[in-house]
This record gives structure tokens, C-alpha cells and sequence, in this order.
């Protein structure tokens, strides 16, 4: 359904894949297993962000408390210049 990518630069990658990532808009945590043996601090990566709605549930969970993102996003180990804050698609 939603798509957007966003640039960012790595702040900290952890063993369990867990990867934060200061963007213009903020400072998000994403989850990459296996992140560690790609990424390190002040990389620039474009993260490729997307949601869809989760028909098999039968009723709405409640509401998160903080915004989530989920996981499995491609990542682009450099950003060129000309991709930057390139937007929604």
C-alpha cells in the first residue's frame, strides 16, 4: 500500500541487528538481521520503507504507544547525492 524511501547515516548497529539510523526527520531504530557484517556507524544508507494492512487478524490490535517501522527493508550501503530526500513514490 505505502511506499517511501529515506536517507539517513547509521548512528549504531547492534549483534542482533538492530540498526539506528539519524535521518532529517528524526532518528529511527530498524531491524536488518544480519546488519552487523554490513553496516557500521556514519555509513549513509537509503532505507526503502513500506507498510500493508494485515488482513488475517480478526479484529485491530490496539494502537503502538511510539511509531514502528517494520522490518525487512532493503538498505543501499551509499546514498548518492542525487538520491537524497528523494520523497514518497
Amino acid at each position: 500500500m505505502g511506499r517511501h524511501d529515506m536517507a539517513g547515516t547509521v548512528d549504531s548497529v547492534d549483534k542482533n541487528g538492530f540498526v539506528d539510523v539519524e535521518t532529517s526527520l528524526g532518528e529511527l531504530k530498524v531491524h536488518f538481521p544480519g546488519a552487523s557484517q554490513h553496516l557500521e556507524k556514519s555509513d549513509r544508507i537509503i532505507l526503502h520503507l513500506g507498510y500493508s494492512m494485515d488482513r488475517s487478524a480478526s479484529q485491530s490490535p490496539a494502537a503502538p504507544s511510539r511509531l514502528e517501522y517494520p522490518t525487512g527493508a532493503r538498505i543501499a550501503p551509499s546514498c548518492p547525492a542525487g538520491r537524497l530526500g528523494t520523497g514518497h513514490r
